[in-house]
């Protein structure tokens, strides 16, 4: 589904912000975050290219990610994702981004925690509506 995300991995060396056309609706990120997590995961037990940080690792583990100037010069997104932290300790903000009467771009605080309490929500909820389906 072309549900459009922009996600913004925060640093003390700053932001860097990276843009996905697919899936951005917060089961789909999950997956592309999983997928980050995994893949770390993945190198350090064959002790295979272990630099650099969340961005890297996101880049490296999901197809289509791509940088981008700011995650504002994409109008057509609908969510937005804040990552913090390291490998070892993430910390997530999500919004749902919408457009006023006005027309101006708002984002609505949509979930605020930790990586693994994001990832049991909302991949429990995926893995539930794939089992539906079959």
């Amino acid at each position: 589904m072309a549900t459009r995300a922009t996600y913004t991995f925060k640093s003390s060396s700053g932001d860097r912000h990276i843009y996905i056309h697919w899936d951005g609706y917060p089961e789909g990120a999950a997956r592309y975050f999983k997928n980050m997590m995994d893949l770390r995961a993945e190198q350090r037990k064959s002790l295979s290219d272990l630099r650099g940080g969340l961005t890297e690792q996101f880049i490296r583990a999901n197809r289509g990610a791509e940088f981008t100037k700011h995650w504002e010069v994409h109008g057509d997104t609908e969510w937005h994702y804040e990552i913090t932290g390291s490998l070892e300790a993430v910390s997530l903000k999500v919004f749902k981004l919408s457009w006023d009467d006005v027309g101006d771009r708002r984002g609505v605080a949509f979930f605020q925690g930790s990586m693994d309490d994001y990832l049991s929500l909302y991949l429990q909820n995926r893995e539930e509506d794939e089992n539906h389906a079959n």
